[in-house]
């Protein structure tokens, strides 16, 4: 079976990703002091079965464990909480999101 063309664009971004969101986080600056939650999924359930699961699992570990501590780090109230969940948090576990968006709200105020 062929790749479908969402397959292909996914595969297409990939290739990129890592180079380019690093370059964006590092230009971004930083946040000061606002208070920032980055919440990170464990799992990466929504994989296309052409990439190989070393592929996936070295992409996920650069994602999980390398740019999104960075974005953590933006902010000096900066933390990242990796959940156990795929690609559809919100939808897995609402309530890691609420509380989340909740925690920012509070520290903001």
């Amino acid at each position: 079976m062929l790749p479908t063309k969402h397959q292909f664009t996914m595969i297409d971004e990939d290739q990129v990703f890592s180079t380019l969101s690093a370059a964006q986080v590092r230009s971004a600056g930083n946040l000061g002091d606002r208070p920032l939650i980055v919440l990170s999924a464990m799992r990466q359930d929504d994989i296309p079965s052409e990439i190989p699961r070393k592929d996936a699992q070295a992409e996920e570990d650069l994602w999980v464990h390398h740019l999104q501590p960075e974005l953590a780090r933006l902010s000096t109230r900066g933390k990242q909480l990796i959940i156990d969940s795929g690609h559809e948090m919100p939808t897995e576990h609402p309530e890691v999101v609420i509380s989340a968006v909740h925690e920012v709200w509070l520290a903001a105020h």
